[in-house]
């Protein structure tokens, strides 16, 4: 099945001229356990003329999201071709796989994201993506839904670039428009993440859990081991208490 960038195609097709004749017919959305079918071609063309580059910043989060084959047809040629997309309800966004072979993001227009709304009622989405296995360079990471926190969508963006990048493989266990095609590589020396066609600044503590392949969720090292410390130190002041008690005593 074909996948392609959402944004150009739509485009192209709400800018056709009539000769062009090619059309979205239809569209087969698609929850965890059923799928419902529109061939509604007014509310369609309205999701290609709504369609625009979505901003990093705007990107949603790991959430539930719906499967969508776009069908397009042709007068005197039948189905000519159909297009992969992923919609994102709680952030009203569309995902393809790009030219790039990287997840490209798309916004939906109000009336549009209301169709989708309308058709999907009552159909379950799938749920929040999960990760099987995480890679780090060569390190099997631990927690590896923790992962998610990669396409954390407020951190800041970085000009820089880095020589010293750690490839990040990850393995969903079904396909969705995060972490399905994510070419990912971090960089220790600068504290970067490449996502997509970007550098972003990763958060201290996510970045020196990358590092040692921990849980993404883990507190600093340094934090873990100043309250092991503390507790061994109260544990012996409690001995060394209880011991004086007893030669008191005796």
């Amino acid at each position: 099945m074909r996948k392609l960038v959402i944004v150009p195609v739509l485009a192209a097709l709400a800018t056709a001229s009539p000769a062009a004749a090619k059309e979205i017919s239809a569209a087969r959305i698609c929850g965890v356990a059923a799928c419902v079918t529109s061939t509604d071609k007014a509310a369609l063309m309205r999701l290609a003329q709504s369609s625009g580059p979505l901003a990093s910043a705007d990107v949603p989060k790991p959430s539930a999201y719906y499967e969508i084959r776009l069908q397009m047809s042709e007068p005197g040629h039948g189905v000519v071709g159909g297009w992969d997309v992923w919609w994102v309800p709680s952030g009203g966004a569309l995902a393809a796989i790009g030219e790039s072979g990287s997840p490209e993001w798309s916004s939906v227009g109000g009336a549009a994201n209301e169709f989708l709304k309308q058709r999907t009622a009552g159909l379950a989405p799938f749920p929040k993506p999960r990760l099987a296995r995480v890679v780090v360079g060569t390190r099997l990471a631990r927690d590896p839904n923790s992962y998610l926190a990669l396409f954390d969508p407020s951190w800041p963006m970085s000009p820089d670039s880095a020589s010293d990048w750690e490839q990040i493989v990850l393995t969903p266990t079904a396909g969705n428009p995060w972490s399905s095609h994510a070419r990912l590589r971090y960089s220790p020396g600068k504290r970067l993440l490449w996502r997509g066609a970007e550098y972003f600044v990763v958060p201290g503590r996510i970045a020196a859990n990358i590092e040692a392949a921990r849980s993404l969720d883990a507190a600093p090292a340094g934090r873990s081991y100043a309250w092991a410390w503390a507790a061994g130190a109260v544990a012996l002041l409690s001995v060394v208490a209880a011991t004086v008690r007893r030669r008191r005593r005796g």
